[in-house]
């Protein structure tokens, strides 16, 4: 969680967004609820059942539901008995034909800040971590691979672009639907409903656990990924050495080696990946399956307690919860692909230059007298590349370095601009400390 509230904090403006996200996505579910409530009074005109309790004189205002559906019914229930069930017909579709296209505009809307948030939180994330990659000392490039920092800033970016949008969906979107279907399924039959909020959340948890699997073995494929762009920026910036040594075979072997190690982690990845949406889909039709037993039974009884057109609109709200129910199943896949990769490009973005100015350092405006090296020893990792230099190198001379290749000749003059820092004595200017100077 603390990694994707950290994705999300590049989402900026995010106070401005989200609230407009959740307020669109709550006005598309409340008039996606009405669409399908549309169901019931035109199955009642089309098979002329008129049980329903007749809604004569119009309601009080109140912000409830119940409100709402007996102004519905009022006006309904006046075209019916003023002007007959074929008007009253009309007067049906055109309520439904208004609310799907309100469904839709607000639907609209809300992907289209979903794309703003996207589209900010990948442009921010990108920035950063360039940012924080130029701002990294030599050694650092020196220890890492330039593949896998390619692939963190690339692929693994946009593995997290998905899972932006794959979260605020599960987060502030598919919730909200299921709610809304929830209230709906209550108000038409509370029993049906008990049934389903039992049995629904089952179904839930064996997905919930093959999601937990899935984390470890995204981490593992986008590592394996970085290794193979480590081989493919080696293989093509040295291809000279490899030609001219013939180990062509040897790199060609090292690459296979990695693409198989790739291929089998991925594979593990999609056998998990893709068996939560068959199981949620046998789930649902089981659910399914147990609540038409009930209901026919509420229909079919000696005292029936339902109507056929409640029941149908029933049935309607209960196939809708389903699809966010396995929307946030197929969801949660990609959102911890999406972690996983977050989780590497902000160990990226995470770690610390080496070379550091202090606060207090002078600037350096001119040299006036010599630059020193006392007793300055330097290794790249273990191995000593230059032990206990001392040497002088007065203002206007020039020194030649001489030696052979690997002898440290570009050490040495690297440690001057500071691109590294000795790991033994020092190196001044005009007698003051490089690591004292901007």
């Amino acid at each position: 969680m603390k990694t994707f509230i950290r994705i999300l904090g590049f989402a900026r403006p995010v106070r401005l967004l989200l609230p407009q996200f959740i307020l669109y996505t709550i006005l598309a579910t409340v008039f996606s609820v009405v669409n399908i409530s549309m169901l019931i009074p035109v199955m009642d005109i089309l098979f002329g059942n008129k049980d329903h309790e007749m809604v004569t004189q119009l309601p009080s205002f109140s912000l409830s539901i119940v409100y709402f559906r007996d102004l519905f019914y009022y006006y309904l229930d006046t075209f019916r008995m003023e002007r007959g069930m074929a008007y009253t017909l009309y007067f049906v579709c055109i309520v439904l034909v208004s609310s799907v296209f309100l469904a839709n505009v607000f639907r609209y809307l809300s992907a289209i800040v979903l794309a703003k948030v996207r589209i900010n939180v990948i442009e921010n994330l990108r920035n950063k971590a360039f940012y924080a990659i130029a701002h990294f000392d030599l050694g650092y490039f020196t220890e890492k691979k330039k593949g896998d920092i390619m692939a963190r800033v690339s692929s693994d970016v946009l593995e997290v672009e998905s899972s932006v949008v794959n979260t605020l969906k599960v987060v502030f979107k598919e919730p909200f639907l299921i709610i809304g279907f929830f209230v709906a399924m209550f108000m038409t039959s509370p029993k049906l409903s008990l049934y389903s909020i039992i049995l629904i959340p089952l179904s839930g948890g064996v997905i919930s656990y093959i999601a937990k699997r899935l984390k470890r073995r995204a981490r593992l494929t986008q590592d394996t990924l970085g290794r193979i762009g480590n081989v493919l920026e080696e293989s093509l910036s040295g291809m000279r050495i490899v030609k001219a040594f013939s180990a062509k075979k040897y790199i060609i072997n090292k690459f296979r080696g990695e693409i198989e190690s790739y291929s089998r982690h991925n594979f593990r990845l999609a056998t998990r990946f893709n068996l939560a949406s068959p199981v949620s889909e046998f789930l649902g039709v089981f659910v399914l399956c147990i609540i038409i037993i009930v209901g026919g039974s509420m229909i079919l009884g000696e005292n029936p307690s339902l109507t056929g057109s409640e029941f149908m609109g029933f049935l309607a709200f209960f196939s809708q919860v389903l699809t966010p129910a396995k929307g946030i199943s197929n969801s949660i896949a990609t959102i911890n692909r999406g972690l996983a990769s977050g989780e590497r490009v902000f160990e990226l973005m995470d770690s610390e230059s080496k070379i550091n100015e202090k606060p207090d350092a002078t600037t350096v405006k001119n040299l006036d007298q010599s630059i020193r090296f006392e007793h300055v020893n330097f290794s790249y990792e273990k191995d000593l590349v230059l032990k206990d230099i001392d040497l002088e190198i007065p203002k206007g001379k020039v020194v030649a370095l001489v030696g052979p290749s690997g002898g440290g000749k570009s050490t040495l003059a690297d440690l001057i601009p500071r691109f590294y820092d000795p790991t033994g004595g020092r190196i001044t200017i005009d007698g003051v400390d490089l690591k004292d100077c901007k």
